[in-house]
């Protein structure tokens, strides 16, 4: 018999006189793999339900920018209210959460990546590592450019990549006034047209070589 299986029997069976409310509550719970300790007394699932609502309440009056602050993890939140009361907390069983650890992560390879420039080594511009570190300080602390702020030489991405790298230069695009990904598109336009020009060279020597050895009809001189 599975985990939530077994719960939902002990809830029917232990408390066959349970609040409705809150066995629906709790089922919910359960069914969402929540250890709800069925087996304590009714008094205590029903506080357990109630506060699993009012929490629900509370949250759906409150606007987007507020919504956003209660964004924490469970665990976080009760040792909010531990910890002020003198309580116990639970900060030392939380897991970071994937999100946490790759976070983590661009931070630490934005430390190195400093190090590096900062060791004189980096072919690019120094305004344009200023502006790589501070595209991914954006992207570790939720700071999110603008796409006009991200491609400034033509305000979006679309317009930026149709022009060709001669074009991308006479719209005002510079190495050190670039962003990274303003540069990283650059590179790429050039990559093309580079390897465009050699394929046309090679066509071009071909059809060069074809002229001047034409292939004999069968059976002619």
């Amino acid at each position: 018999m599975s985990n939530k299986k077994h719960a939902l029997d002990n809830l029917e069976r232990i408390h066959e006189h349970l609040d409705s409310r809150a066995s629906y509550i709790l089922r919910i719970l359960i069914n969402a793999g929540l250890p709800c300790r069925e087996y304590a007394d009714t008094k205590y699932l029903e506080n357990l339900a109630d506060s699993i609502h009012n929490l629900w309440h509370h949250l759906c009056q409150l606007d987007t920018g507020n919504l956003q602050c209660w964004d924490m993890n469970v665990l976080e939140l009760a040792s909010i209210y531990g910890e002020a009361m003198g309580a116990r907390t639970f900060y030392d069983d939380i897991k970071p959460s994937p999100d946490d650890r790759l976070r983590d992560a661009l931070g630490e390879m934005i430390r190195h990546f400093e190090t590096f420039l900062a060791s004189d080594q980096s072919e690019f511009s120094t305004a344009l590592t200023k502006r790589i570190i501070e595209d991914a300080k954006d992207a570790h602390t939720g700071g999110a450019r603008t796409e006009a702020q991200q491609w400034p030489t033509t305000g979006s991405e679309e317009s930026f990549r149709k022009l060709s790298s001669e074009e991308m230069l006479e719209a005002g695009f510079t190495l050190d006034s670039c962003t990274y990904k303003e540069f990283s598109a650059y590179r790429d336009k050039c990559d093309e047209e580079e390897a465009a020009d050699y394929q046309r060279t090679n066509d071009a020597m071909d059809k060069l070589s074809d002229d001047l050895n034409p292939v004999k009809p069968e059976g002619g001189e």
